[in-house]
């Protein structure tokens, strides 16, 4: 019963956010993805910084979802088409796949695994629930410097759940997975629409293709993840990014949106993991290609004219702050509140530590983890590598998607 109010919860408070654009076009992958990514987010904000209980931030986080259902079934009351093509979207067929698969077997087990699993996430998420806080004296904080999104998020189900229950958290990851792939499905059939796939049938189609594809050789690793560490989470961050990025190259997306998604998916990473760091290159270069592609959407005789625009430089500026703020805020706030002081959330430390990462030890693991990744991928599945780098080839080669393509190149070196 549990995963039901999640899903009911998350897909309620999917309403309130916008999409990438005001065609009409639903979203409901990307829309359902960062409601999610809002949970720790709120948690975080309001339980970590401001004291207020968890308890409370999640039953008004359902409770403000539980409008938004409402809302949603008003607004798409009596509408055939639209309620018979939200069916056929990624978030409904794969959770009511899961839904069946876990009423025949009996529901869904778990046995987390004995190690970083319990010691780093687990262990903290149970006493976090306890003590209904996560600053408490009552807590043994592992390291007291962790990031601390994933635990929240751990905590939110079992709170729901009314008792603290290792697998009551698993279906959080798999919610995320879905809403990555329901975002690549959004985009494809918003791509397909626009290049000229005016049946919808067909955009529809093409969209369940890939996203079928994809799940077929494991881009996005199995749809229902089996452990809870913080990987994975981590992961579905990223590829959100990259698939954000993809977006803001194409005329008919808000970039402005694009860059406060950008925004809010950096700062999750970061609750989630400082590895997220290792995309603010990246972040960079995609806030560069935004401007190229509004520049280039201007006339020639007004291209001149670029450097004295203070509207558009204003909203060059509003973008970087969009994409920025929210990670500067998870960063300042947290760097003041943990206790304890090492790389695991500090930026600076990756920088300045004894063993930053221009030293000569993590040097040699960069190296050791490089040759181990290309040998990697040169024996495992070599067609699908092959592939991806033609395809990363012709990125470079169409105009469109040639920044979006160094953008990759950047973040694997």
């Amino acid at each position: 019963m549990t995963p039901v109010i999640l899903f009911f919860s998350v897909l309620g408070m999917a309403v309130w956010l916008p999409g990438l654009t005001r065609d009409g076009q639903d979203w409901l992958g990307l829309r359902f993805l960062f409601s999610v990514f809002l949970i720790p987010l709120v948690l975080y904000t309001g339980n970590v910084i401001f004291g207020i209980s968890l308890s409370f931030l999640t039953y008004s986080f359902v409770g403000i979802s539980g409008l938004g259902l409402v809302v949603g079934v008003v607004r798409n009351r009596g509408s055939f088409s639209e309620n018979w093509r939200q069916a056929l979207h990624p978030i409904w067929v794969f959770t009511i796949i899961l839904l069946v698969v876990a009423l025949y077997r009996g529901g869904i087990e778990y046995l987390p695994y004995p190690g970083d699993e319990v010691a780093s996430w687990l262990k903290i998420a149970k006493q976090i629930y306890l003590a209904d806080a996560y600053w408490s004296d009552k807590i043994v904080y592992h390291l007291g410097a962790y990031m601390n999104g994933w635990p929240l998020m751990v905590v939110f189900p079992n709170i729901l759940h009314g008792e603290y229950q290792d697998n009551n958290a698993v279906v959080m990851q798999f919610f995320m997975h879905i809403g990555v792939l329901g975002f690549v499905f959004d985009l494809t059939r918003w791509l397909a629409a626009k290049t000229g796939w005016n049946k919808n049938s067909a955009a529809i189609l093409l969209s369940w293709l890939l996203v079928l594809g994809l799940l077929l050789i494991g881009a996005s690793w199995i749809l229902l993840p089996v452990f809870q560490l913080i990987d994975k989470p981590l992961l579905y961050v990223i590829l959100t990014c990259f698939l954000l990025g993809l977006a803001g190259q194409f005329d008919g997306i808000g970039r402005m949106r694009v860059s406060v998604f950008l925004g809010g998916a950096m700062a999750v990473g970061y609750l989630t993991k400082v590895t997220i760091l290792a995309f603010g290159p990246v972040l960079g270069v995609l806030w560069l290609s935004f401007i190229y592609v509004e520049i280039r959407r201007l006339k020639h005789n007004k291209i001149v004219f670029v450097f004295m625009d203070r509207n558009l430089h204003r909203k060059f500026f509003m973008m970087a702050v969009a994409m920025l703020g929210p990670f500067v805020f998870v960063y300042v706030t947290w760097s003041y509140f943990k206790i304890g002081s090492n790389c695991t959330a500090s930026a600076s430390a990756l920088l300045t530590g004894s063993e930053n990462m221009v030293s000569g030890f993590p040097l040699d693991v960069a190296k050791l983890f490089l040759f181990s990744a290309l040998s990697y991928v040169d024996v495992f599945k070599p067609i699908v590598t092959y592939f991806s780098v033609a395809m990363i080839v012709l990125g470079v080669i169409w105009k469109k998607t040639r920044w979006f393509s160094f953008s990759i190149a950047i973040f694997v070196l």
